[in-house]
C-alpha cells in the first residue's frame, strides 16, 4: 500500500461488512483518506481500481464541507453488505470553524463510491461532529455523534433515516445527555455509540472528565 508522507498510520481505523467480504481502512493524515477492499476469492481487490492515484480508489473527505478534511476517517462504519459507509472527521475545520467537524455517507455503485445525501457539518467551533458514527445493517439508519460541544449544550447524537424520495437523510431525533447536568459535564456525550442491526436501538456513552479537587 502506498503511503502519503510519514506517520500516516494506515489502519488507524478499520471496519468490516457482516460477511467479511468488504473491509475499510483509514489513515490519520491531513487530509485523511479511506480505502476499501473486496475479497476476490484469492486476494483482496481494491474497490475503485488498483492504482493508488486512480479515481475512486480512495475516499477523501472534501465535498466542500471542510478546508482541510483533517483526519477524515477517524471513524468508519460499514453497512452489513458493505454497500454503504459512514465516515467522520471530528478534528476538521468546517466553514472556517476549528474542530467543528463533519461527517459524510457514501454508497458503492459497483464502480465507485458516491456521496449519499448532503454533508453533515458542525455548526460551532470545537463541536467535534463526526466523533463517531454508526449505520444499521441495511444502511438506512445513521447515527452521528458530536462531543465537547458546550456551545450547543453538550455533546449529542443525531439519528437520521434515509428517504429515497428526495434522496436525503431525514433527522429523526437528537439525543442528549441528562438535562440536569451542566454542558461541561455532558461534553463527551456522543463520543462512543452503537446501533442495533434494525436501527431501532442506539446505545451511547458519557465520559465525564473532571479536574481533581485542589486543596
Amino acid at each position: 500500500l502506498t503511503h502519503y508522507g510519514a506517520s500516516n498510520l494506515w489502519g488507524n481505523r478499520i471496519a468490516m461488512s457482516a460477511d467479511g467480504a468488504v473491509v475499510a481502512m483509514a489513515n490519520s493524515g491531513d487530509p485523511g483518506r479511506v480505502r476499501t477492499f473486496e475479497w476476490g476469492g484469492t486476494d483482496w481487490v481494491a474497490r475503485g481500481g488498483d492504482d493508488a492515484l486512480g479515481a475512486g480508489y480512495e475516499i477523501v473527505g472534501d465535498g466542500g464541507a471542510a478546508t482541510t478534511s483533517r483526519q477524515f476517517g477517524e471513524n468508519v462504519f460499514l453497512s452489513a453488505d458493505g454497500s454503504r459507509i459512514a465516515i467522520g472527521a471530528h478534528r476538521s475545520i468546517t466553514n472556517g470553524l476549528g474542530y467543528a467537524g463533519f461527517a459524510q455517507a457514501f454508497e458503492w455503485t459497483g464502480t465507485a463510491w458516491e456521496q449519499l445525501g448532503a454533508t453533515f457539518e458542525g455548526q460551532v467551533a470545537n463541536q467535534g461532529l463526526g466523533a463517531n458514527s454508526a449505520l444499521s445493517a441495511d444502511g438506512m439508519t445513521l447515527a452521528i455523534g458530536s462531543y465537547n460541544s458546550q456551545a450547543a449544550g453538550g455533546g449529542f447524537v443525531d439519528v437520521y433515516v434515509w428517504d429515497a424520495g428526495p434522496s436525503e437523510w431525514q433527522l429523526v431525533q437528537t439525543l442528549r445527555g441528562d438535562e440536569s447536568l451542566p454542558a461541561q459535564d455532558k461534553a463527551m456525550f456522543g463520543w462512543k455509540l452503537g446501533i442495533s442491526a434494525d436501527g431501532s436501538v442506539v446505545i451511547l456513552s458519557l465520559i465525564h472528565i473532571s479536574e481533581p479537587t485542589r486543596r
